[in-house]
């Protein structure tokens, strides 16, 4: 089971959105950290690679970071059609539904940091007259501004949309694995979001974006099914996945301060060829998920400092 996990309502988002306080919706989820800051003498048991390899692995990430980048036309999705109503429309016009949940997660491939995943409803009983907002997709396809208007947006309605998001941290995903991770973040997300807002599970559909979707234990008789590239199709999951980045990215900024050496508020715990260099350097940090590939074999050597504390 889950035992670092956390979620946060729409009405604490909303609270922490009205703060002056830039990072007050990342201290919400915070608090599974409790090392941040604190000195920590979690002993050390495995070895650091050799520089060879981390060398390696900095300069092919660079390549495929290169390629990936020069297929794209500079790293931004060419399509023509964004996320839209049309599985919102089928689901509650043709089948009956009354609630339509779009879920998506952000940090499953980081190498630090949390999963997140979010959950996101439309509050209508009108969906052909609904009016979406403007320039929704696939977070990955946005700004960082882009994705921050539109995350304002949502939040500032909450009798029109209802969110709801969930985190496991990296010592969860490293318990079990990050697969059983997401989908227990998955089922948090959806679970929580119904019995909030005391939906009925009947009159409930999920989709949640990727291959597989979770098992949904404390609501029986909700529905819900995988969707491939449903952040980029699905006008609900397309809202899911930008409050799921943006809840996240504001994490990570707030634990670059603690951990200054990864330069987390950049890469965002992903495996960049700096970050892969920096671990090297440095050593892991609490945060990082010991049980990557990335990680193994290596020791946490920083414990946290706001003044960057290093061997």
């Amino acid at each position: 089971r889950m035992r670092t996990t956390t979620t946060t309502s729409s009405a604490l988002l909303v609270a922490a959105l009205a703060s002056p306080n830039s990072h007050d919706v990342a201290s919400a989820f915070l608090s599974p950290y409790p090392r941040l800051g604190h000195n920590n003498d979690h002993q050390t048991t495995k070895s650091c690679a050799s520089n060879t390899s981390v060398m390696k692995m900095a300069a092919a990430k660079r390549s495929n970071n290169n390629r990936r980048r020069n297929a794209s036309g500079g790293g931004r999705k060419n399509r023509k059609n964004m996320a839209n109503l049309q599985a919102e429309n089928d689901l509650m016009i043709k089948r009956g539904y009354r609630y339509v949940i779009g879920s998506d997660e952000a940090g499953r491939g980081a190498l630090a940091g949390p999963v997140v995943a979010a959950s996101c409803c439309i509050l209508t009983d009108d969906i052909q007259s609904f009016q979406p907002i403007a320039g929704v997709d696939d977070s990955k396809a946005l700004t960082a501004e882009d994705r921050r208007r539109i995350y304002d947006q949502v939040l500032s309605q909450p009798e029109v949309y209802a969110v709801n998001v969930s985190e496991v941290t990296n010592e969860a995903v490293d318990e079990t694995n990050i697969l059983v991770a997401t989908m227990d973040c998955f089922r948090q997300a959806i679970e929580g979001l119904v019995n909030e807002r005391e939906f009925d599970p009947k009159e409930s559909y999920g989709i949640v974006d990727g291959k597989k979707s979770p098992k949904l234990v404390n609501c029986p008789g909700l529905s819900c099914r995988p969707w491939v590239k449903a952040d980029t199709e699905v006008y609900s999951v397309a809202l899911a996945s930008i409050i799921a980045k943006t809840v996240r990215d504001d994490i990570m900024i707030a634990l670059h301060e603690t951990y200054p050496q990864y330069d987390f508020a950049t890469n965002k715990g992903y495996n960049s060829a700096d970050h892969l260099i920096a671990i090297h350097n440095h050593g892991a940090c609490p945060i990082h998920r010991m049980s990557f590939a990335a990680l193994k074999d290596r020791e946490i050597r920083v414990i946290g400092s706001s003044a960057g504390n290093g061997p």
